[in-house]
């Protein structure tokens, strides 16, 4: 990269701080990983674009972040149980966030989207069924339900004893919060393995 391609991937002005803008710009994208739906291709191509404007940070002049080693040791396992996998889930998805929050080093920040959205994908299997695509409604696939809903529901279909095989074979019979949700992470699982073959 040559010092007038670095500028495009960074642009500032005459006498900005340049360690402070860069601050300031990584601390926009965690920002925007922690607010946004976990989309594989979108957070992949962002950390790849904040990849490139560190690298032309430093071209520019800029001091050289301290890259800590990040803990990502923890074995992801979901459970049968569909309440109990929700909450793992949501305990899961915390954990990232924190992480997230932690993480000075946009390599660092790489290595936790990478693990974060593998678990996500890990989970969007499990919800997968063919028999939700021939339901007509529409769902938005960045458009996460209410958690609290979906839980509620989880709860009053079978609790602990609701497993995956069930929200298969009882798809029909499911309330539609559920039967929504179902289609939604179908889809979504089906578009992340599209996206990985291409």
């Amino acid at each position: 990269m040559t010092k007038s391609e670095a500028k495009i991937f960074f642009p500032f002005t005459e006498g900005d701080d340049l360690e402070e803008l860069w601050e300031q710009r990584f601390f926009e994208q965690k920002q925007f990983f922690l607010t946004r739906p976990p989309m594989e291709k979108v957070f992949k191509s962002r950390i790849a674009k904040l990849l490139k404007q560190y690298d032309a940070y430093l071209l520019l002049g800029g001091e050289a972040v301290k890259n800590a080693p990040v803990n990502l040791e923890e074995k992801i396992v979901f459970s049968e149980s569909v309440l109990a996998s929700y909450r793992l889930f949501h305990n899961y998805r915390n954990a990232f966030k924190s992480k997230v929050l932690q993480v000075q080093h946009p390599e660092n920040l790489s290595q936790v989207i990478e693990a974060w959205t593998a678990m996500e994908k890990e989970y969007h299997k499990l919800w997968s069924n063919e028999e939700s695509k021939m339901n007509e409604v529409q769902v938005t696939l960045s458009k996460e339900p209410d958690p609290m809903e979906v839980l509620k529901a989880i709860k009053e279909v079978g609790g602990e004893e609701l497993v995956f095989s069930d929200l298969h074979s009882r798809y029909a019979l499911l309330p539609e919060i559920l039967q929504n949700e179902v289609k939604r992470l179908t889809l979504l699982s089906e578009k992340e393995t599209l996206d990985f073959r291409q």
